[in-house]
Order: structure tokens, then sequence, then C-alpha cells
């Protein structure tokens, strides 16, 4: 990263602490808004669409809207080592330009606006700021709070189709869970949005088999975390509506 250039659209900064990624379109109000010390902001566990790990906030902007900004944690065996340190920044800048050119592909995902990196000795702390889904929450929330079963039928639908138009713009998603669909109610229905991209895959055709496969066994296994043996709306186990979902809308 060199201070001040602009690859892609993205432009360099460097910090007291650190340096930054930043979209070029959004950078002037990410500063503004204190988000090259993204520390300062964040909280615990605050309400919000999304899970996963690490704390969090919603951060409004001076020129209006609102984003998210999270710090990234690490998980699994790793965590053991160390939990918010990071060897490397090269991993996170990928992920910034491979989320971008995923949503310009017309995949429903929402792209990071950047990026934080901490000096921490050894490594790095990462911080990653994402536009805010106003009215969103995640599937891992609102499917265990919808009772209207034609309503949750629809959100289920809504979030495999987004599922299968990821695939379908070639992105493969290496950790799909609940946590990591959004919804929000639009004039014409339910839409779903993905989230979190933690290294994504892209591929220039569509998502090969064998993998979209194994992104909906997660999903099956994230819905059996949460609601064990009940299947989602639709009267198909997860795994049988995942499939032909994925034949129907996935295929080559």
């Amino acid at each position: 990263m060199t201070p001040g250039s602009s690859p892609n659209g993205w432009v360099d900064l460097a910090l007291p602490r650190g340096c930054a990624r930043f979209d070029e379109r959004w950078a002037d109000q990410l500063l503004a808004a204190g988000l090259d010390a993204p520390e300062t902001l964040l909280r615990p566990r605050p309400e919000g669409p999304g899970t996963g790990r690490g704390p969090r906030a919603m951060v409004d902007l001076p020129g209006g809207g609102r984003v998210f900004v999270k710090q990234a944690l690490r998980g699994g065996l790793p965590a053991r080592i160390t939990r918010d340190r990071h060897l490397w920044r090269r991993r996170f800048l990928r992920d910034l330009d491979r989320a971008r050119r995923a949503a310009a592909c017309g995949c429903p995902v929402v792209p990071w606006l950047g990026a934080v990196f901490e000096r921490a000795r050894p490594g790095w702390r990462v911080f990653l700021i994402a536009p805010w889904i106003e009215g969103g929450i995640d599937l891992a929330r609102l499917m265990g709070r919808t009772r209207d079963p034609r309503e949750a039928e629809a959100i289920w639908r809504a979030a495999l189709d987004a599922v299968g138009a990821m695939h379908r713009g070639g992105m493969y998603h290496r950790d799909l869970n609940l946590g990591n669909l959004v919804a929000r109610r639009s004039a014409s229905g339910w839409e779903v949005v993905v989230v979190d991209l933690d290294r994504p895959r892209l591929y220039a055709g569509p998502v090969p088999r064998r993998r979209r496969r194994r992104a909906l066994a997660r999903l099956a296994r994230s819905w059996r975390r949460l609601f064990g043996d009940v299947p989602p709306p639709g009267g198909l186990p997860l795994e049988d509506r995942a499939g032909r979902h994925g034949a129907a809308f996935c295929a080559p």
C-alpha cells in the first residue's frame, strides 16, 4: 500500500498507528466520521444485522447515511494463538477488491467500503467498514421470530434466490450461514443480500457444482445449529430444497 495511490477506485492513507484503504467515493465521509480510528467507536454487541464474532458499531456519516464497522477477529484453532491479530494485510486487501467486483457482476452482496490496519507487533489489528443496511435483519434472528408460515416461506425463498444469484454471478462464500444473509422488506416483498464477505472466491463463470454444494451444506449446518431438526419453511428438508435450488438457479 502506497499512501495516496488509488488502485481501482481505492485510496490508501497513512495513519499515525497504521494505514487504511478506503473507497475513494466514501473516503472524505469516513474520515470525517472518525473511521481512521475505528477502535474508539466500537461496542461489544450492538443491535444490528449480521452475527459473527467481535465488537462492532453503527456510525452516522456527516453527509447522511450510516456505515457498519467491525473488528476482524480470528476463529477456530488460529484464535488459540491470537484472536485479534493478523500477520498479513494482503488477504483483506484482496477481499475489498473481490467484493466490489462481485457486486459489479450483479451478485446480491454488500461490498466493503474500506479497511483500517493498526500495527499490533506482531501483525495487525484489522477493522472493516461496510454500508449499513437500513431495516435489515439477519436470518439467524429473523427466522426465529417470524410466526406467519407464509411470510417465513417468502423470506426463505428470497434467501435461496440470493444465494443462487451469487453462485450464478460466480462468487463463492466460504462461510455461508444464516448470520451472513440479511433481509429487509421492500415494496415488492423481501430482499436478501449476502454480507461479511470473508475470503470470497470469484469464478469467470458460475460457481462449480462441488463448491455450491459445499456452501449449501454449510448453510444447512447453520440452520440445524439454531433450529435443530425443524425444517425450514416450505415443508422440504434444507438439503433437498437447497439442492433443487442449486440445480435450478446455479447450473452452468
